[in-house]
């Protein structure tokens, strides 16, 4: 996986970070962390996500889980707030459904589903 990182001697560049576990994930940078939710190893889908140190160049585990498991699903922060949307399931299909992460509970709840089904794996921050 690649990050776009802001180097105060270089500026904007693209750097390879250390490997996280699974994929296809979706990502996003809340605040000064990097983010990468859900994903699959190509056998199981997962409802943990990963938050990545650029410092420590290291990948550790997001304290909560989503409430469901999602691969493929898009990630966007609007108003420092972190949401899953859409993504897809064990059972392989699409979610209508999105999630929203509670940074001061650690928790993701459940919030208004899309009118359709999708899993683009799309983002934006």
């Amino acid at each position: 996986m690649y990050v776009l990182i802001k180097d105060i001697k270089l500026g904007y560049i693209w750097d390879v970070c250390a490997k996280q576990r699974y994929d296809p994930c979706s990502s996003a940078a809340l605040g000064s962390r990097f983010i990468a939710v859900g994903g699959s190893n190509g056998h199981k889908v997962f409802s943990s996500c990963e938050v990545y140190d650029l410092a420590s160049d290291q990948w550790s585990t997001l304290a909560g889980a989503l409430n469901n498991p999602r691969a493929a699903c898009g990630c966007t922060v609007v108003q420092g707030r972190l949401y899953a949307v859409g993504g897809y399931g064990e059972d392989g299909k699409p979610y209508a459904s999105a999630e929203v992460y509670d940074e001061q509970s650690g928790l993701w709840k459940v919030t208004l589903p899309m009118s359709r089904r999708c899993c683009t794996g799309f983002g934006t921050s």
